[in-house]
């Protein structure tokens, strides 16, 4: 199925897993239940779909195109999504445990109550991210881009690289993280106004 197109079909309840869909276009799909599990997407588009408790669980999505789609409750575990664009999605209570963010793009995303534990989000863009209640405990976050998210409540409990990360104009209240200590925002930002506002 590589670089087939499925634009606006119904895959619910479907069972895709293990597929090849390489370079694969399956834009403005609305579905549910649909399982990719282990599926190789890399460079597939999912532009302006609808995939609702879905499981993508250890598929490789590696500069995948994910923008302005809906994946609410879906479970991406494990996959590959290194330089993957999820711009302006919505994300919320989806579970990204443990997958591969590496310098992808979640700007703008919606992504409150999902878990992104033990995930790598190194070089990541999260710019205007909604991640309230959001988890990011143990996972990755060198050189990556928090400016004008709303990390209301979000855990970063035990992540790695906040020294490095970026949350000028951040808003809200996060839980694990101490401005006393050396894993935090970078003391120059907060003596300078561009910490986190409360």
């Amino acid at each position: 199925l590589s670089r087939a197109t499925l634009d606006a079909v119904d895959l619910s309840g479907s069972m895709v897993d293990y597929a090849w869909l390489m370079h694969a276009t399956l834009d403005s799909i609305t579905s549910s239940s649909v399982s990719f599990q282990f599926a190789n997407m890399t460079l597939a588009s999912f532009d302006s779909s609808e995939f609702l408790k879905s499981d993508f669980t250890g598929a490789i999505l590696q500069q995948a195109a994910l923008r302005n789609a809906k994946f609410v409750g879906s479970r991406f575990a494990r996959s590959q999504l290194q330089g993957a664009s999820f711009a302006d999605s919505l994300l919320n209570g989806a579970s990204l445990v443990g997958a591969d963010l590496y310098a992808a793009t979640l700007e703008g995303v919606e992504a409150n109550g999902a878990d992104f534990s033990s995930a790598n989000l190194h070089s990541a863009v999260l710019k205007g991210a909604k991640l309230q209640g959001a988890i990011f405990r143990g996972s990755t976050l060198h050189h990556a881009d928090f400016t004008e998210a709303w990390i209301q409540d979000a855990d970063f409990t035990g992540a790695v690289g906040l020294d490095t990360a970026d949350f000028s104009l951040a808003t809200g209240k996060p839980k694990g993280m101490s401005f006393s200590t050396a894993q935090t925002i970078p003391l120059h930002r907060l003596h300078h106004g561009g910490g986190l506002r409360q």
